[in-house]
């Protein structure tokens, strides 16, 4: 199993969706059987979004896990205080 943890406020500025591609390529790139493992999408910081914003995240990070390479995907999210 891998844990995937994305901040959901980046300092960076990336989009949430552009960090999940960003990583999923790598493991494609340097050994693509870590995309055959369950993966844990973890959102980080959660409690910085208003509720809306964070369904709305939500709804497409299940979406993209659902539809591309990682069908393996589990999503949860994660902020200072709780774990959901």
């Amino acid at each position: 199993m891998l844990l995937h943890l994305v901040d959901v406020q980046s300092p960076e500025g990336t989009p949430v969706l552009d960090a999940i591609e960003l990583v999923e390529n790598e493991m494609a790139s340097y050994a693509p059987a870590l995309l055959e493992k369950t993966i844990w999408l973890v959102l980080t910081k959660v409690d910085q979004l208003e509720k809306k914003q964070l369904a709305a995240l939500e709804r497409k990070c299940v979406r993209r896990i659902r539809s591309d390479r990682c069908s393996r995907c589990l999503p949860w999210r994660i902020s200072g205080w709780m774990i959901w």
